[in-house]
């Protein structure tokens, strides 16, 4: 998931406003796709029950039907501890990714314009302000 971002911002060329919309939906669309039951929740389901299928009653028993002995057991709190850690994931890839996305927006803004004519406008780029916006995170 670490690969993942919601945010589309490697485009290579410019595009009206509709396809770079378009874009970003294809990505956020990806990215849920990734995240569902057909795909990571999915997977990590499967990787659980092949894990733990082999063990008899016990701690990690996977087919327990009393309530009472799955709060006290050991399966319980490896659950809790698996969710917290795809919680831990989520935030970090939406932190990533709201980052990256600010680099990429401010990419795109001048340092300074000048305006020579009506027709000539003059746009400098400063590649320090990207630089400065990394140390304050």
């Amino acid at each position: 998931m670490s690969d993942n971002r919601i945010w589309n911002t490697k485009l290579g060329k410019t595009m009206r406003v509709e396809e770079f919309k378009q874009h970003q939906q294809s990505s956020v669309g990806a990215i849920k796709f990734a995240t569902r039951e057909s795909g990571w929740v999915l997977r990590l389901e499967k990787i659980i029950k092949s894990s733990f299928n082999d063990v008899g009653k016990g701690w990690f028993y996977i087919l327990e039907k009393s309530k009472e002995t799955y709060e006290f057991g050991k399966l319980k709190k490896f659950l809790n501890l698996v969710n917290f850690m795809m919680q831990d994931t989520v935030l970090n890839l939406c932190k990533d990714s709201v980052h990256e996305f600010v680099k990429f927006i401010l990419s795109y803004i001048p340092d300074s314009t000048e305006i020579i004519s009506t027709a000539v406008v003059k746009n400098t780029f400063k590649s320090r302000a990207i630089a400065e916006v990394e140390e304050e995170s």
